[in-house]
């Protein structure tokens, strides 16, 4: 961890059943200042990874839910912070995933995660898990790890976030018709984007070619991709297949022509290396089902729309956005 030189603080469960009084389970609390900086969840199989061992069932979308000063703003299923979505896939076909980035990662077949998300908070903090309603009363046999520290100290690419800001998640999911904007993100504050994790699913191609947008006080949108796949460092439809790396990947693939329909796409981008910082006061962050190939991205026509596989049609799209947002 960078600039951390206060005193750390952990919170750990081995082997333990925390859910023994319902769905919600506390992992953590403690008052006064401080940032969480770690949190590593582990149970979904034993070691012979068979898929009938399972020791933590619905691991997957489980929600972590942490309520700072009293309000919660970072929430969230643990595998939609890493980009496996799993409104469009099981956790069968998240299992051959294995990957690192400074932000989370995934060590285990089914388990094994981390998210390093630093969490500032400035009078308590508190951690809950939540299962799902399809798991209740199933077994939940649970590894924790929750690391804190006193200090806080936040800063990306030599800028700093600002003392008093909140770290927040906000999940979106929606079907867009060819050349609607669906909005991720819209905030009257200012922010900075840590981390987006967002998927697409349809019975056609065309989903992959939207470009994702940025406003900022209601101007003139500004491109911040060439088309869905350019966004996460990829291209051509994700030609390379399922890749991890740590700043951008893709965790789930169905693309190919020869696959079976729909196509289906979730995959991850870290704002580290480029900053996407917004301090104007008030901003805005979309992605368009489709959009031109030539000339500027016009939001008021559908005509010479690219990615087209015998036709157009609407899409199921969305993810999770990670980011700070302070006054």
């Amino acid at each position: 961890m960078e600039n951390i030189t206060g005193n750390v603080f952990t919170n750990v469960f081995k082997a333990a059943q925390i859910f023994k009084e319902g769905d919600r389970a506390e992992i953590y609390r403690r008052e006064g200042s401080g940032m969480i900086f770690n949190m590593q969840f582990i149970g979904a199989v034993n070691t012979t990874i068979s898929d009938e061992a399972v020791w933590w069932q619905g691991f997957e979308r489980t929600t972590v839910e942490v309520e700072t000063d009293g309000k919660v703003y970072f929430r969230g299923k643990i595998y939609e912070f890493l980009g496996m979505n799993t409104d469009i896939a099981s956790i069968d076909e998240y299992s051959r995933n294995g990957f690192y980035t400074p932000l989370f990662s995934k060590g285990g077949r089914f388990s094994g995660i981390t998210l390093n998300f630093k969490i500032p908070y400035y009078e308590r903090v508190k951690i809950d898990l939540i299962r799902d309603e399809r798991d209740s009363g199933s077994i939940a046999l649970n590894w924790i790890t929750v690391r804190d520290t006193d200090k806080i100290n936040i800063s990306y690419g030599g800028i700093s976030v600002p003392y008093g800001a909140y770290l927040h998640s906000h999940k979106v999911l929606e079907t867009a018709r060819v050349g609607e904007e669906i909005t991720l993100l819209e905030s009257d504050k200012n922010g900075m984007i840590m981390s987006m994790s967002l998927f697409g699913k349809s019975d056609k191609f065309n989903f992959v070619e939207g470009c994702l947008r940025a406003y900022i006080r209601g101007g003139e949108p500004m491109l911040l991709s060439s088309g869905f796949e350019d966004y996460f460092g990829f291209c051509f439809g994700f030609n390379l297949g399922l890749k991890q790396f740590p700043m951008f990947g893709a965790t789930l693939y169905e693309m190919e022509e020869e696959s079976v329909n729909p196509y289906r796409v979730s995959a991850y981008r870290n704002h580290i290396d480029d900053l996407l910082t917004f301090t104007s006061g008030g901003y805005k962050i979309t992605v368009r089902n489709s959009d031109q190939n030539t000339g500027y991205m016009n939001l008021k026509t559908t005509e010479n729309m690219a990615g087209d596989k015998m036709g157009y049609s609407s899409a199921l799209m969305g993810g999770q956005i990670t980011y700070y947002e302070w006054d």
